[in-house]
């Protein structure tokens, strides 16, 4: 599984790449993505959501998470615009990360 993040108002960047990624990907059924969006981009995220219900690819958007515990705890790779907060958690939990 893959947490994309980048922080509390988003990263137009990481959400665009991850957001193209995801489309790429939309038929690989061995993979999942957690995509917290940041409240900015969200909506439209949203409406350009790169797989649909069909598409094998586990994808989730998110506009916010509070619980980044259990994001951490289910991904195998985190890709993310990180503040020292959120570096200082990963490196805890011991998750590869880009």
């Amino acid at each position: 599984a893959v947490a994309a993040f980048g922080g509390s108002l988003g990263a137009r960047r990481i959400n665009e790449a991850v957001l193209g990624t995801c489309a790429a990907w939309r038929h690989r059924g061995d993979l999942a993505v957690r995509h917290i969006a940041g409240e900015r981009d969200h909506d439209d995220l949203a409406a350009r959501r790169p797989v649909d219900g069909a598409d094998p690819l586990q994808y989730q958007l998110v506009g916010f998470e509070d619980d980044m515990v259990s994001v951490y705890a289910a991904a195998e790779v985190v890709v993310c615009r990180a503040g020292a907060s959120s570096v200082a958690e990963i490196a805890v939990v011991g998750i590869p990360s880009v």
